[in-house]
């Protein structure tokens, strides 16, 4: 597969989860009834219901926040693959494994160690589906070092 089209293949990953980003912070109807199944599976059925509204708020609040910061990661991680990453950059290669690293680790820990193994299992999920695409693009990114940020800032 050329450059060309597995940058364009992670851009459409990161774009669905630019998506799901969105539903988390303004569809507070998805969040609730996210929020209800992950309680039914782990607390028992009804447990979400019965939570007291300041609760049910505050979960909305996390999903909101949640969701922004996915949104906006998502976009940075979309332009990167579909500008300097299609180029052959291998700054831009890096900078989307490590970020996607960082995220991958940190969720799936938190999600593991309180118990939300459904969530672990989703992270495997789209960080399956990001490496295939970085996986596609390694051979085709460039040998020589390329230009980092910081390079490019100071010409």
């Amino acid at each position: 597969m050329s450059l060309k089209h597995s940058s364009q293949y992670l851009v459409v990953i990161f774009m669905m989860m630019f998506v799901a980003g969105l539903l988390l912070t303004y569809t507070p109807l998805i969040t609730d009834t996210g929020g209800a199944f992950y309680y039914s599976v782990y607390a028992g059925e009804n447990a979400y219901a019965e939570l007291a509204p300041e609760i049910r708020d505050y979960h909305l609040f996390v999903y909101g926040v949640m969701g922004s910061v996915m949104s906006a990661w998502c976009v940075l991680l979309a332009y990167i693959a579909a500008n300097p990453l299609r180029q052959g950059e291998r700054w831009a290669w890096n900078l989307i494994l490590v970020s996607v690293i960082i995220w991958f680790v940190g969720d799936s820990f938190i999600s593991g160690a309180t118990g939300f193994w459904l969530h672990v299992g989703l992270n495997a999920i789209f960080m399956t589906l990001i490496e295939i695409g970085l996986w596609m693009s390694y051979r085709h990114i460039r040998k020589a070092p390329s230009q980092t940020p910081e390079m490019l800032l100071s010409a």
